[in-house]
């Protein structure tokens, strides 16, 4: 099949699931168009630096993972002899990912970005554009040197979790990324990150002015999003990589009742008028 064909096939496929679980996330969205696509598409491009990362095992073999797994049945049997190597790995790779997604929402105009769920939602569109482009390229070379059952059933597979996971991960950055932006709303408010580096520090009465007590909260909020989502990435990914597929429905769950909570913290907080 001819190159360009077969992409523009596969993109079709991939956008249904974009499509469902951008309306699952994005149930009011009111931004503008031109910044949206930007999101999206900005965050699509961020599959090629990351594409070419993860080709480094053909110069690297110590980074080809896979192959370590299939050599070591142990390995397979038991999540606690991951050698250190492959958890590095992977946790610089959700670091990395995270990131740059995070970098797609902050490229938009700061007068775009009135509200957490603002700041919430370009992240999401980041990450919607990064799975349809990741997806696309992945079910490309399966369609290309596997056969078909094996095709549909990774589609499935990336549809339903690998999109999602992208999304639960760019709103818990989006989230904190909100609070990086507002923090007049939030660094007074005695009911939120109550035992945070920052609110210890403010309640130990230093002699540090409040400009420098706002800019380390903000530095803090957005240190903690990065951690947060990178880890449930790396954790993710390394689950996927031992083949332990029973996992996804209780992170799915996990990860729908973490996003519930925060969007109930989000609502306690006053939105920017």
């Amino acid at each position: 099949m001819n190159p360009f064909v077969l992409s523009l096939i596969i993109g079709s496929i991939n956008a249904l699931p974009i499509l469902v679980w951008g309306s699952y996330f994005l149930h009011k969205h009111n931004e503008r168009r031109k910044w949206v696509l930007y999101s999206f598409g900005l965050g699509g491009l961020l599959v090629v630096p990351l594409v070419f990362m993860k080709q480094l095992s053909v110069f690297l073999p110590f980074l080809d993972f896979q192959s370590s797994l299939n050599q070591s049945e142990a390995l397979q049997a038991s999540i606690l002899t991951v050698p250190l190597t492959m958890i590095s790995f992977f946790v610089i790779v959700g670091v990395v990912e995270e990131y740059l997604k995070h970098k797609v929402a902050d490229k938009v105009p700061k007068n775009e970005i009135t509200s957490f769920d603002d700041a919430i939602e370009f992240s999401i569109m980041a990450a919607l554009g990064f799975a349809f482009a990741e997806n696309t390229f992945y079910l490309i070379n399966i369609w290309q040197y596997l056969d078909t059952q094996t095709f549909w059933s990774v589609y499935l597979l990336r549809a339903v979790f690998s999109t999602f996971a992208h999304c639960l991960f760019s709103t818990v950055y989006g989230y904190y990324f909100g609070l990086s932006l507002f923090p007049n709303q939030v660094y007074n408010q005695e009911t939120y990150h109550r035992f945070s580096l920052s609110r210890l520090i403010q309640r130990c009465h230093c002699r540090l002015s409040k400009s420098f007590l706002k800019k380390f909260f903000i530095a803090e909020s957005q240190f903690i999003g990065l951690f947060y989502a990178a880890s449930l990435h790396a954790i993710f990914n390394i689950f996927l990589e031992l083949q332990i597929t029973i996992f996804l429905v209780p992170f799915l769950i996990f990860g729908m009742s973490f996003v519930s909570k925060l969007i109930n913290d989000k609502k306690n907080l006053k939105e920017l008028a």
